[in-house]
C-alpha cells in the first residue's frame, strides 16, 4: 500500500476522533498543519461535518467550506472511506475555481435581469434557446449551469421575501434551456 505521504491527492487518514494520524505531501501544501482534521472546517460546515463526515457515511461525497493555508476557506468536495477499525480516509478535492466561476456568472446573470427588469418595466421576456456551446468545454459549462442552479436555490427564499421570485424563475429557465443546448446530439 502506498505511504500517505506518497499520495498525489491531498489525503488525510484520520483516527475515529478526527485526530490526524497521516497527511499526504498535496494535502500539507494546502492545508495548514492542524492535529484534529475539524479544525480545518469553516464555522458554516462544522454542523454539516459533523453528521456527514463519519463511518455511517463512507464512500459518500460531501462538500465543505476548509480552510486552506494563506488564504480563506475554499470550496472542496470530500470523499471518504472507513475502516472496520474507525480509521477514516480523507481525500479533499478543490471546487473553488468552479464555484467562482459558477458565481460570476450568476452575478451576470443577476446584472442582465435587473437591466432587463428596468428597461422592461418588470416584465420578462420568454427565455431564448442559447447558441450550442463547443464540445471541448461542455462538462465544464454543465457543471457551473448546475452549480448556478444551486446558487438560485440558495437565494430563492430572500428573492421571495423581496417579491423577487421571477428573477429566480427566469434563471432556472435559462439554465434548463442552456442544458438542454448543451446535452449530446443523439
Amino acid at each position: 500500500m502506498m505511504a500517505a505521504d506518497d499520495m498525489p491527492v491531498p489525503y488525510f487518514e484520520i483516527a475515529a476522533d478526527y485526530r490526524i494520524r497521516a497527511v499526504s505531501a498535496a494535502a500539507s501544501a494546502i492545508f495548514p498543519p492542524v492535529p484534529d482534521w475539524r479544525e480545518l472546517l469553516d464555522a458554516g460546515s462544522r454542523d454539516k461535518a459533523a453528521s456527514l463526515v463519519a463511518p455511517s457515511h463512507s464512500g459518500m461525497k460531501v462538500e465543505l467550506n476548509l480552510r486552506a493555508a494563506g488564504r480563506p476557506a475554499a470550496l472542496f468536495d470530500v470523499y471518504q472511506s472507513w475502516s472496520g477499525d474507525g480509521t477514516g480516509h480523507l481525500v479533499c478535492i478543490g471546487r473553488q475555481h468552479r464555484f467562482d466561476a459558477a458565481s460570476e456568472q450568476l452575478r451576470l446573470l443577476r446584472e442582465t435581469l435587473e437591466r432587463d427588469g428596468e428597461a422592461g418595466g418588470g416584465r420578462r421576456e420568454p427565455a431564448r434557446r442559447p447558441e450550442p456551446i463547443a464540445r471541448p468545454e461542455e462538462r465544464d459549462v454543465r457543471a457551473a449551469l448546475e452549480t448556478i442552479g444551486e446558487l438560485v436555490e440558495l437565494l430563492r427564499p430572500s428573492l421571495t421575501e423581496l417579491h423577487k421570485a421571477d428573477f429566480a424563475d427566469s434563471i432556472q429557465a435559462h439554465i434548463r434551456l442552456a442544458l438542454e443546448a448543451a446535452a449530446p446530439e443523439g
